[in-house]
């Protein structure tokens, strides 16, 4: 089971970025939409190839290499945290009043996203 923890969290991540993500602004009708994480995420081709990075890394299993995984793993999942933790930053001053706003996909998807982190960091560094 210990294998298999960071193929499950991979596994848990995609599957909740298919969840309501984040209220956007629909320039069409003037209305607000809730979109998935996905929709959110290919919005920009930056902040989506970021994201499948992270994925493969999850997913990736060699231990050949392990300095240059270890950086290019840390690049991506601070890249993929910007642009995670961007809907937050827009809120400015009103993030308290507002967080509460925010669909479960955006939270569960955030833990996951923290947790699968951790976990791949324990496992490059501890070697």
């Amino acid at each position: 089971m210990k294998k298999y923890i960071m193929h499950i969290i991979g596994i848990l991540l995609i599957f909740s970025l298919l969840f309501p993500f984040v209220y956007v602004a629909d320039s069409d009708n003037y209305s607000i939409i809730l979109v998935s994480g996905w929709k959110y995420f290919s919005q920009n081709l930056f902040s989506l190839s970021s994201i499948l990075i992270f994925l493969a890394l999850i997913f990736k299993n060699y231990q050949g290499y392990k300095n240059s995984q270890l950086i290019v793993f840390v690049m991506t999942s601070m890249v993929a945290l910007y642009f995670y933790c961007s809907p937050i930053l827009s809120l400015g001053e009103e993030f308290w009043s507002s967080i509460t706003e925010f669909p479960v996909g955006y939270f569960i998807s955030g833990l996951l996203m923290i947790a699968g982190i951790g976990l791949n960091l324990k496992r490059l560094v501890s070697g």
